[in-house]
């Protein structure tokens, strides 16, 4: 029975089709100027305003020391800069270089048309069939995360993501 469709290999061509979008995202993004995580950050950025460091890292989803790395990138792009923090001159806050609205900007032309590429592929009834079956699957995830669904015994059960994808940056 190899032509069964069990929700493994659902999920298994589910990870590669995932993999494969974020590496064509990441490289369009890379093209234009920035990274996935770089556009995380500068979006967050350009909706909240100046934040702190630590502040920025919960919200994308990313460990301090990664938060630390990508906005070194980014001020050395000038694209974000660091800034006392008036409330504690101790503390720094992150802010949004006018290079950074731009760059932004960018990035999020090139975001568009890459989704709107990939799933203009599909009709409007497909995308909407596409769009529960995600909300479906989301809800489960969340059920998941949460601890109401048992997970498996055995390394073999374990589903991981393919290299180089990483569940903290979201794009």
């Amino acid at each position: 029975m190899a032509d069964m469709v069990t929700p493994e290999r659902v999920g298994e061509r589910f990870l590669a089709v995932f993999h494969r979008l974020r590496r064509a995202a990441d490289e369009r993004m890379t093209a234009s100027g920035l990274s996935l995580a770089r556009t995380k950050v500068l979006r967050h950025l350009a909706e909240s305003g100046p934040v702190r460091p630590g502040a920025l890292a919960s919200v994308c989803g990313v460990v301090p020391h990664s938060i630390t790395d990508i906005v070194d990138g980014l001020e050395r792009d000038g694209l974000a800069e660091r800034q006392p923090d008036p409330a504690d001159r101790r503390a720094k806050l992150i802010r949004l270089t006018d290079k950074g609205a731009a760059a932004l900007t960018t990035a999020a032309a090139t975001r568009e048309h890459l989704l709107n590429t990939l799933f203009g592929a599909l009709d409007a009834a497909e995308r909407q069939n596409l769009l529960d079956l995600l909300d479906r699957l989301d809800t489960a995830l969340i059920s998941l995360s949460a601890g109401d669904a048992p997970a498996p015994a055995g390394p073999a059960s374990a589903a991981q993501a393919p290299e180089g994808t990483t569940s903290h940056v979201n794009a």
